[in-house]
């Protein structure tokens, strides 16, 4: 049984008001994907449903989806989300280092 703490809340987001309004409107669907996804990672970790040697992965998911709840930038989603048309699995995957070294030392 591995400890994982409750999702961080999305962060209020900056930006110009069109840019803040587009933003949370693309990002809205994007963050129940994504919370989904947390969800089935971090039961698997609390109640022990994996491998030992799966752990650190499972762990890193839980870690990039709570940075990317942080990201305040409305112009980043707008990029990943309206101009690229990212999906949860490709943004996560493609950007995981950067969302990682986002994430503040523990």
């Amino acid at each position: 049984m591995i400890a994982v703490a409750p999702p961080t809340p999305p962060a209020y987001l900056r930006g110009t008001p069109a840019q803040v309004t587009y933003a949370l409107r693309l990002r809205e669907p994007f963050l129940a994907e994504v919370d989904e996804m947390r969800d089935r990672v971090a039961n698997r970790l609390r109640y022990g449903i994996i491998p030992e040697d799966e752990a650190p992965g499972l762990m890193a998911i839980v870690r990039a989806i709570d940075c990317v709840r942080r990201v305040d930038r409305a112009h980043w989603w707008i990029e990943q989300l309206g101009r690229r048309g990212r999906s949860v699995q490709t943004l996560l995957a493609e950007n995981g280092q950067r969302i990682l070294a986002m994430e503040p030392p523990s």
